[in-house]
């Protein structure tokens, strides 16, 4: 993100993360999803979605492993 440059106060990303989670779990902070998560995360409540959904990759995985 900072490319070459890095702020003398940055902080490393685990530690970000683990600020970020300790936040949320004690409701002091949100991370906010765009609609489209909701979405998907509605689909995906559904089985027959999933399976189809897994299958999916699963062939898109196939067909990368082939071309190599």
């Amino acid at each position: 993100m900072f490319q070459e440059f890095t702020p003398p106060d940055a902080i490393s990303v685990e530690e970000a993360v683990r600020n970020i989670l300790d936040g949320v779990g004690k409701k002091e902070l949100m991370i906010v999803f765009p609609d489209c998560v909701k979405v998907a995360v509605e689909n995906f409540k559904d089985p027959v979605f999933r399976d189809l959904a897994q299958k999916e990759v699963e062939k898109m995985n196939h067909s990368i492993l082939e071309s190599q």
